[in-house]
């Protein structure tokens, strides 16, 4: 008999291993406005009702369905546990194998005795928790790190690193168990390195922007691609003694920073502000080289970051596409590793 199948057959005292501690990841974006309910196919011994399952055969490995969306970048699946008396796997996969539990990539188990374990690839990570009725049990995608939730606290951090399309895979083992308003978070989400357009004096180098005129603010240029919804823009500072304008606008006025919408202006003696359509909104302390900038829109709220760490959420509302916006005064300036969240083109 199977480690999981005694697991189902007994219930029993067992110890609760340590949660492994969290790996330092940079922060990712996954907006709202990418969930998707999940779409069933390839179903096996079970009825789909939206994006709900139900097992209809005998009890045993023999139930299964594998969703048609998927994730390429950052993303999340989360149900929610309906009854903690069935035993059913619900994870990640790469590709459908078949209706078994083994070929899920990574796997919450809940047991027919209310505990979650943690399953890769048929292999058991740990006995992690309780669950109960009601709970939502979330597996996330960020920065390659898997994470495992219930209720947004963490309870695993797996050592396998992902990449590449993942799909919601599931293995049901009691008879009637199911499965609960199944999302994918992030799904068809694009996250893309910036493409410029509009370029006034600047050019194109090593894949970075750079200002190829004298100082003043006359050179800059605009992306490609825009966000339609929830997304964001970020970059990586190469210096702190150049000055630039690096934003979020509806439309392209002109190679200047003052008809940016949302915009973080750093300055030549290492600190930076907060501009929105040509108006300082305050100084927010200093910045280093290789220190990460982001302004993320979700819903109509617009947040400025550092390192992952907002510094300032703006009071002026958000609504319809945003391009990314930049503006370069002096010479030689540089912005590199300009992406963006949440893209469309």
């Amino acid at each position: 008999m199977s480690f999981v199948n005694r697991l189902i057959a007994v219930s029993m005292f067992l110890v609760v291993l340590p949660v492994a501690p969290r790996a330092e990841t940079a922060c990712s974006f996954v907006g709202e406005t990418s969930i998707k309910e999940i779409h069933w196919m390839d179903e096996a011994g079970v009825e789909s009702n939206g994006n709900n399952l139900l097992k209809t055969a005998p009890e045993g490995w023999n139930s299964a369905a594998f969703s048609s969306e998927y994730i390429t970048d950052d993303g999340a699946l989360e149900f929610t546990a309906k009854g903690t008396s069935a035993s059913r796997m619900v994870g990640f996969a790469y590709e459908n194998i078949d209706n078994r539990f083994e070929g899920i990539d990574y796997a919450v188990f809940l047991t027919s005795y209310g505990r979650i374990y943690i399953f890769e690839k048929g292999i058991q990570r740990g006995n992690y928790s309780t669950y109960s009725d009601g709970d939502v049990i979330r597996i996330e995608r960020k920065k390659g790190i898997m994470t495992y939730l219930k209720n947004g606290n963490e309870l695993y951090v797996s050592n396998v690193p992902s990449t590449g399309n993942l799909y919601a895979d599931v293995s049901l083992y009691s008879q009637d168990a199911t499965i609960n308003e199944a999302r994918i978070y992030g799904a068809d989400t694009a996250t893309v390195n910036i493409e410029w357009m509009d370029m006034v004096d600047v050019n194109i180098k090593q894949e970075m922007l750079v200002k190829s005129g004298g100082k003043g603010w006359d050179s800059g240029a605009a992306s490609i691609q825009y966000i339609p919804g929830d997304g964001a823009v970020e970059f990586t500072v190469l210096d702190n003694n150049d000055t630039i304008v690096f934003g979020l606008s509806g439309k392209n006025e002109d190679a200047g920073y003052k008809w940016i919408n949302y915009a973080i202006y750093f300055s030549a003696n290492g600190s930076f502000y907060v501009y929105e359509n040509g108006f300082n909104k305050g100084s927010f302390g200093n910045y280093d080289k290789m220190d990460v900038f982001r302004i993320e829109r979700r819903g109509r709220t617009v947040t400025y970051m550092q390192n992952c760490e907002p510094f300032y959420v703006s009071k002026l509302p958000s609504s319809g596409k945003l391009m990314s916006d930049v503006s370069l005064y002096s010479r030689g300036a540089r912005i590199q590793k300009a992406i963006m969240y949440g893209a469309s083109l």
